[in-house]
């Protein structure tokens, strides 16, 4: 029985995500994570390739998913880009997520890291674990041009303004991100299920037991 708790209480935030991605909710915040030089070696050389491109910090956001202590993001914009940056150290290693939305929801979204890929019509979602920065964004560049040169010609998010990301992180998680994060949330959602039922099985056997 203790087993199985500790199992629900683990998933229970995937599971909630699975079935209701939009309960993900971005806010501002003060807090970027700690990610700076001294605490992040490798955020020094981040925030170079960065600004080479033409991107500038603008604070941070918060995710936040029912259950769950909220995630920090360091977020930098590049308007002549039309694109995002996200920055945050899960484990003590640094993430990059290049993140490009478009006015009719669409998004294209590039990570440093692995993540399970989504190529539809409205999303185009992968990573390049261990790439440099500007690796990750020739890949995103390109799969940008997908969207706004293929037939969908889409409209990229004119508001690069961190109240700007924090709406288009609402904007993802109704829209085309809704099946990403259902994805991720399919192993959580199967662990909850099996560990109710398990729990259900143990109050049977003791209700005969009496």
């Amino acid at each position: 029985m203790a087993i199985a708790l500790w199992l629900v209480a683990r998933n229970a935030s995937g599971a909630l995500l699975c079935l209701l991605p939009w309960l993900q909710k971005a806010r501002e915040t003060s807090d970027d994570g700690s990610l700076d030089p001294e605490n992040e070696p490798a955020m020094e050389r981040f925030d170079a390739g960065l600004r080479a491109l033409g991107f500038a910090k603008l604070g941070a956001i918060e995710l936040c998913a029912p259950l769950a202590p909220p995630r920090a993001r360091l977020i930098y914009g590049a308007p002549a880009l039309n694109t995002f940056a996200d920055l945050e150290a899960p484990s003590g290693s640094l993430h990059l997520t290049l993140f490009t939305p478009f006015e009719g929801g669409e998004a294209v979204v590039t990570s440093n890291f692995q993540r399970s890929g989504h190529n539809t019509d409205t999303l185009l979602l992968g990573g390049l674990p261990g790439h440099e920065v500007r690796e990750v964004w020739a890949a995103h560049r390109r799969r940008v041009a997908q969207l706004t040169d293929g037939p969908r010609h889409a409209v990229p998010w004119n508001d690069l303004t961190l109240p700007g990301r924090v709406r288009a992180q609402s904007r993802y998680v109704h829209g085309s991100g809704k099946r990403e994060l259902r994805a991720r949330g399919v192993v959580p959602l199967t662990v909850v299920l099996m560990a109710l039922v398990l729990m259900a099985l143990a109050v049977l056997q003791l209700a005969r037991l009496k």
